[in-house]
């Protein structure tokens, strides 16, 4: 009797944990041999596939979100006997896929897509039987039917909850009756996908290109993980051909892209759609995260231009929220591109001080059906903007419940920003963009600029000063100042002023000074300080300081955080005092510089704008003078060992010191936004308005400048004559006669143009 209890018991146990075997679903048991998990790298003919998988990382749980796949036949078919070995190939091919590229683009994940495994590396997954034979799954609701059986026999088997989000994933064979549709759809909530299974010989490794001919290509491998991605909440994306990886994951059919590209059989994800997939539940996202409701973002100093050299369009702001988004998404939607299928979608990494940079790359030219009969071509575009938060949800638009970029959802949870684009006649090409709708234009209040002109007289707005100088060079040597090789005001974002602001007040002279640590034969030990003189704060409540930095022969990797410079603060300096006199108090603020969206990376004798945000400390000072420093602290503890390559201090190269207060204008009707168009913008000669319709008639426009002084004011004026003004930022205020103010910031005589 006992006994009996006993089998009774283990009976009970092991049908909790599985499902009973029947002939309409069946658990995937059977240990099958897997390919290898090492990736090797390939060389390509563009550039190189980065090297990266994740096959072996363990399962980390952090949400109750399911990938479930399901190969599905109708009851008159049975499934081809090789699944087995090609869920195995399959999975672990798309599993890598997102894990390299994922990492590649700065987006890391740990156990991407979370398919879990039995014990003995096996993917778990179902193989369900119809109960119609394959006929029935035929017509144009075909795929609706299939997912609706599959649905029910997992709830009937306890594998999905009726409460349950999952991405379903759903391979379909009808023998020799075509039951499958390449289609798929979702968001962050959930989703599904189907695709057909096509018999193959040949393995699918690791390694293969993912339209490559043999197995890859004859199982339509990219069309699968296409509609699979559709259903994380992905739409179309076409491949950016200047990252030079062939074919995006989103991207059109291998066929299609084979045909334009000379056979091309590569395949990748982009970065954005790697932004807009990294904080998924799949992903790095937590389920619980997407109950937070996002508040309507509002982006302020936002700036389109077209950078005419590199042939770009350049799109920066500031996100102004409570809350953190990782990355900003920008779809570059032109009537005049092939396809959805080719749409490019292009994704930037927000900095810790929520400002950004978006370069859009490939740009469509092709002249529309609105060309003038004159000869200038003329296109348009839109920019749909997202944000991707860090809670998994992708939207401009607070609350809504739209994926941002996602097809027919784009509209709800995107913001649209035209553009219109005209081929002139003498072959050169002409943008004109509106603003981002609702947008906050942010003045900037110079309080203090110095050029570097002068680094001896104590009215220059800074001192240099050599101590603890074991080498004994004397400070003409460790100090220089160059007028050759500034930065570019491009780079610096903003057009230099006239003259100098503070203390040195004379005409601008642009300079850089640098800081040597070296001769061409030895390093030298010396503390090298550039101090900043006193800037008054009592009637600053908020305050920034940017600066243009370069290093130059110097050995490391890591722009600041790593190298021998220091950026200091006081608020007890006096001029001319010692920064090293025991009465100071300087505080280490090097951490806290965050490198602009300007800045280009780390590489030898580039410059980077820095930037850094005083105000927290100015709430704290208990002053009303605030100093800043650069100390380059020079070492030769190495002096036996030095080479000219690989151990050498180097130099730093300072420049355009500048502190601001900021203030922002708001636009009052966002609606108005939409129905008035200021162009060309940026501007040389003349600023024209147009009114859409009736709601955007002129009543009067002002310009003012960056110091907040009105420049132009005229009444129901409709042309702008601009040509004397200084080059610069403006702001265009226009007030309307139905009520309501809007302001646009005005790009006057700037680099590109």
């Amino acid at each position: 009797m006992m006994k009996k209890i006993f089998y009774l018991l283990v009976f009970i146990t092991f049908t909790a944990f599985y499902p009973y075997y029947t002939d309409s679903i069946i658990y995937n048991k059977t240990t099958t041999t897997t390919t290898t998990t090492t990736t090797t790298t390939t060389v390509l003919a563009i550039k190189e596939k980065p090297s990266k998988n994740s096959l072996a990382k363990s399962v980390v749980d952090v949400t109750n979100m399911k990938p479930i796949l399901v190969l599905f036949s109708p009851s008159d078919v049975e499934f081809p006997s090789d699944y087995k070995v090609r869920v195995q190939q399959v999975l672990d091919y798309t599993i890598n896929t997102f894990d390299t590229w994922m990492n590649y683009w700065g987006y890391p994940v740990t156990n991407p897509l979370k398919f879990k495994k039995y014990p003995n590396g096996d993917y778990i997954y179902y193989v369900i039987r119809g109960d119609k034979v394959a006929t029935y799954y035929t017509g144009s609701d075909k795929s609706r039917k299939i997912k609706n059986e599959v649905t029910a026999k997992l709830k009937v088997n306890g594998i999905l909850g009726n409460t349950q989000r999952k991405v379903l994933w759903m391979w379909e064979y009808g023998g020799g009756q075509k039951i499958s549709s390449f289609v798929g759809g979702g968001n962050y909530k959930g989703g599904y996908a189907h695709a057909g299974y096509n018999v193959v010989s040949d393995d699918i490794n690791l390694d293969s290109n993912i339209a490559e001919a043999g197995a890859p290509q004859k199982f339509k491998l990219k069309g699968v993980i296409h509609e699979f991605t559709h259903g994380l909440g992905l739409g179309h994306m076409g491949p950016i051909i200047s990252d030079g990886f062939g074919n995006s994951i989103m991207g059109p059919v291998s066929k299609t892209f084979m045909n334009a590209f000379k056979e091309d059989t590569r395949g990748y994800l982009t970065k954005a759609e790697a932004a807009l997939l990294w904080k998924h539940p799949l992903f790095s996202g937590n389920e619980a995260d997407l109950k937070i409701a996002i508040e309507k973002p509002i982006v302020s100093n936002f700036r389109t231009i077209y950078d005419s050299v590199k042939d770009e369009f350049v799109v920066t702001g500031k996100l102004v929220s409570k809350q953190s988004a990782h990355s900003i998404a920008i779809r570059d939607q032109n009537k005049s591109e092939r396809s959805d299928y080719w749409t490019k979608c292009y994704a930037s990494r927000i900095a810790d001080n929520k400002t950004f940079e978006v370069r859009i790359t490939d740009l469509i030219r092709i002249p529309g059906k609105d060309a003038k009969s004159s000869g200038s071509a003329r296109d348009s575009g839109t920019l749909r903007i997202a944000f991707c938060w860090n809670n998994g949800k992708i939207t401009a638009k607070g609350p809504s419940s739209g994926q941002g970029l996602n097809g027919s959802q784009a509209s709800t949870g995107s913001v649209s920003v035209p553009y219109t684009y005209m081929l002139l006649p003498d072959g050169s090409h002409s943008y004109t963009f509106n603003d981002y709708p609702g947008a906050l234009t942010q003045t900037e209040n110079i309080i203090e600029y110095n050029d570097f002109d002068v680094n001896t007289s104590e009215e220059s707005g800074f001192k240099v000063f050599a101590l603890n100088d074991v080498s004994k060079k004397g400070l003409s040597t460790y100090v220089k100042g160059y007028y050759s090789g500034v930065p570019t005001e491009a780079l610096l974002g903003y057009n230099r002023p006239t003259n100098n602001i503070g203390s040195d007040v004379g005409a601008k002279k642009q300079k850089t000074i640098q800081f040597l640590g070296n001769s061409r034969k030895m390093n030298w030990e010396v503390d090298l300080w550039a101090v900043m003189h006193p800037v008054n704060i009592s009637t600053s409540t908020n305050m920034t300081v940017d600066f243009a930095l370069r290093r130059r022969y110097h050995e490391g990797t890591n722009f600041l955080s790593e190298d021998p410079l220091k950026v200091l603060i006081a608020f007890n300096y006096t001029n001319g005092t010692s920064p090293d006199n025991s009465s100071l108090t300087w505080i280490d603020v090097t951490e806290s510089v965050v490198k602009g969206p300007n800045s280009v990376g780390t590489s030898e004798n580039i410059w980077q704008l820095a930037t850094l945000d005083l105000s927290s400390h100015i709430s704290t000072a208990g002053s009303n003078k605030f100093a800043l420093a650069f100390k380059y602290e020079s070492d030769a503890a190495s002096n036996d060992v030095f080479n000219s390559k690989t151990n050498r201090n180097g130099r730093w190269g300072i420049s355009d010191v500048r502190f601001y207060s900021t203030s922002i204008l708001p636009v009052v009707n966002e609606i108005l936004n939409e129905d008035v168009i200021v162009y060309p913008n940026p501007v040389s000669n003349t600023l024209r308005i147009k009114s859409l319709n009736n709601r955007g008639q002129v009543k009067k426009v002002q310009l003012i400048n960056v110091l907040g002084k009105v420049v132009y004011t005229k009444n129901r004026l409709k042309n702008i004559n601009i040509s004397s003004l200084p080059k610069g930022v403006y702001i265009l205020k226009i007030e309307f006669e139905e009520g309501g103010i809007l302001n646009k910031k005005i790009m006057v005589n700037p680099l590109f143009i």
